[in-house]
């Protein structure tokens, strides 16, 4: 797990559930990396039969990397967007503490 998702779901989550949510935060990454793999090995062929090209060219390869880059582009957003109220979160409490 990187650096910057850890630091967000610590800051996200009360101490005594923090366990919880990195578990929960484990069963999405290995979710999401065996749908990225059903993904890209079939992607490639539903965008071979649309474009009535083999698939041996480079084209829906093509596609599909593109159609990758469309769907990441909603989840970059969301970060920084929630970058900057955590961090603005975490800030105001840095001067509350004892």
């Amino acid at each position: 797990m990187g650096a910057l998702v850890a630091s967000r779901v610590v800051s996200a989550m009360e101490p005594h559930s923090s366990t919880y949510a990195f578990a929960l935060n484990g069963a999405a990454v290995s979710l999401m990396a065996f749908l990225g793999s059903v993904c890209g090995g079939f992607l490639p062929s539903v965008f071979a039969r649309r474009a009535a090209e083999s698939l041996a060219s480079a084209l829906p390869y093509a596609y599909a990397l593109w159609a990758a880059v469309i769907m990441l582009v909603p989840g970059i957003a969301v970060v920084l967007l929630s970058s900057s109220t955590v961090f603005a979160a975490h800030l105001a409490t840095i001067g509350r503490r004892p």
